[in-house]
């Protein structure tokens, strides 16, 4: 897997995303035969949040099976999830592409298959309850934030936010919990407030006497890729039909995800303890259609600039 500089040539994929998706649409459109692929029966790992409607859509429509694939699922956390791929313990998993990134430039052996969604305005806020004395994302230095993981979407925002207004963000800690854990703690008192994705955003606030202080996914971070579905690179070279069937599955997902949001919403129930009523009020992710990975150089730029790893972040040609 070949490289690029971000600071010379990043922005040339934005140029080459759009040929790396033509390109997977013409090698794929031949759908493997279950007697061709290298392995029929994949363990993959899932989070109980909205980035993973169109891996769910995959297995309850019956996307996957057309592919020849039986692909159970498990409901596990963000770093599980990413241990488990690189441990073998999950053929796919979700991964961040703050993660991704981070992992692939500490040259572990990466490879995303899919996007899962990107950011939109209401999707993912940073909440405190009623009666906090925080007002503003400059009111949270010095205090304690959950987040689903650490160097993710919640704080890196959150840091970025503040830097650009000449704020010094390193007193913040941040807690990494699961989702069942981020509203009992921060009501609790444990944290002084909380990243909520959806589903979890809507009941929390709906049920607790809860406000917003930071909508992550707005102005320049508006359409942000989130979450890339992702395996190992060995995975992907012992079993290249195997990952074409989930690529095309995938390709299909999305798309159902994407024109259909009642669809999107139906399938939280079948992984998340969202109901049906609050599921329809809740704010969907942009799940992007097409085929092949996006434009990650905004996510490696937030990296650079925030300095999350040493030297200049690259970013893999998919």
């Amino acid at each position: 897997m070949t490289t690029i500089h971000p600071s010379e040539r990043r922005r040339s994929l934005q140029r080459l995303f759009p040929m790396v998706a033509a390109a997977l649409t013409l090698t794929a459109a031949a759908p493997a035969t279950a007697q061709e692929l290298e392995k029929t029966e994949l363990n993959v790992a899932i989070l109980p949040t909205m980035d993973y409607v169109p891996v769910v859509i995959a297995i309850e429509d019956g996307l996957f099976k057309d592919e020849g694939l039986d692909v159970t699922y498990q409901v596990t956390t963000a770093p599980a999830s990413l241990n488990g791929v690189l441990g073998g313990t999950y053929d796919f998993a979700g991964v961040t592409w703050f993660a991704f990134l981070t992992a692939y430039n500490r040259g572990l052996p990466l490879v995303a298959a899919s996007e899962l969604d990107r950011g939109t305005p209401g999707y993912a806020t940073i909440a405190v309850k009623g009666d906090s004395p925080v007002k503003t994302p400059e009111d949270l230095i010095g205090k304690k934030v959950g987040v689903l993981s650490t160097n993710g979407a919640c704080d890196l925002t959150l840091n970025d936010v503040l830097l650009k207004d000449g704020k010094d963000y390193q007193s913040i800690e941040y807690v990494a919990l699961g989702v069942p854990e981020l509203v009992s703690t921060l009501m609790t008192g444990g944290i002084d407030a909380a990243c909520l994705p959806e589903p979890l955003r809507t009941p929390a606030m709906a049920d607790n006497d809860l406000r917003d202080v930071l909508d992550l996914f707005t102005g320049p971070y508006e359409d942000m890729p989130i979450v890339g579905y992702s395996t190992t690179t060995r995975f992907r070279d012992q079993n290249p039909n195997t990952f074409a069937a989930v690529q095309r599955a995938m390709t299909k997902a999305l798309e159902v995800a994407h024109t259909d949001p009642d669809r999107s919403r139906e399938v939280l129930s079948v992984y998340t303890r969202v109901g049906p009523e609050t599921a329809k009020t809740a704010v969907l992710p942009t799940y992007p259609t097409g085929g092949g990975i996006g434009d990650l150089s905004v996510v490696a730029d937030l990296m650079d600039q925030l300095d999350v790893i040493d030297g200049p972040v690259k970013v893999p040609e998919q």
